[in-house]
């Protein structure tokens, strides 16, 4: 169970593409899929309450969250899920630690000691890094776009693109 002490804040933006239906989706759904992913997962309990392996548990327990949210947005949205889809910045206030994960392009930045702190990487196809993921995973770059399409390597739908 999570220590009811330790107050959470939750805070997102998503930008659709090819549609509206992907970034309402993870409006309404994605903090739900975190709950979920934080109170099911031994991984989850962990990062809320003990320091050992923070990273990593927040991490898994991120990505198990997202992935939960774009499978469900594929179920409700078959044909939609294709092509449309959503970059997204998620940030979470836990305790006194703020957690960020991206997807796509979105990016959080904060402001300390009036200095700007990057909380994120852009994730696009002009990023060698990003490139060689895309061709080991048999897709490819055109013009400075996966499979000729998306500037972004990574958002929730796009399942063409998966």
């Amino acid at each position: 169970m999570i220590d009811p002490q330790i107050q959470v804040g939750y805070h997102a933006v998503f930008d659709g593409h090819g549609g509206a239906e992907c970034a309402l989706f993870c409006k309404k759904n994605l903090h739900k899929e975190l709950v979920k992913a934080f109170t099911r997962s031994e991984e989850g309990r962990k990062s809320l309450m003990e320091e050992d392996d923070l990273n990593a548990a927040l991490t898994a327990t991120i990505r198990e969250a997202f992935s939960e949210n774009d499978l469900k947005f594929k179920e409700k949205f078959p044909a939609q899920s294709k092509q449309c889809g959503s970059t997204a910045v998620v940030c979470l206030l836990i305790g006194n630690k703020v957690v960020c994960a991206n997807l796509g392009d979105a990016r959080a930045v904060l402001c300390r000691n009036g200095k700007a702190v990057d909380l994120s990487v852009d994730y696009k196809a002009s990023r060698k890094d990003e490139q060689e993921r895309i061709k080991s995973q048999g897709g490819y770059i055109v013009f400075g776009r996966v499979l000729g399409r998306l500037a972004v390597t990574r958002a929730f739908g796009d399942f063409e693109c998966k």
